[in-house]
């Protein structure tokens, strides 16, 4: 069951823009630009002109997103949590 929208797209007149949300900024040349919503959310644009550009790298950031939209994604630590010894 999906809780949260997890990614979206966009056609353009020559591409597809698609929006991956992703629980970690991930820095890469493919994507056109990276918006952070929360400390857990960010938003991955990236375009689509072909087939070929929907390699096994965009694969894994779907099925990534995928689980952020499912909230099974792994969380950072709290940065403020409290130690229990």
């Amino acid at each position: 069951m999906r809780r949260v929208r997890f990614v979206a797209a966009y056609p353009r007149k020559r591409a597809l823009e698609i929006g991956i949300e992703l629980p970690a900024r991930q820095p890469n040349i493919r994507f056109r630009r990276i918006e952070s919503y929360t400390r857990y959310m960010h938003g991955h644009y990236l375009v689509i002109e072909n087939e070929n550009q929907l390699d096994s790298q965009v694969q894994r950031w779907l099925r990534e997103s995928y689980r952020v939209g499912t909230q099974m994604a792994p969380r950072l630590p709290r940065r403020n949590a409290k130690k229990t010894y």
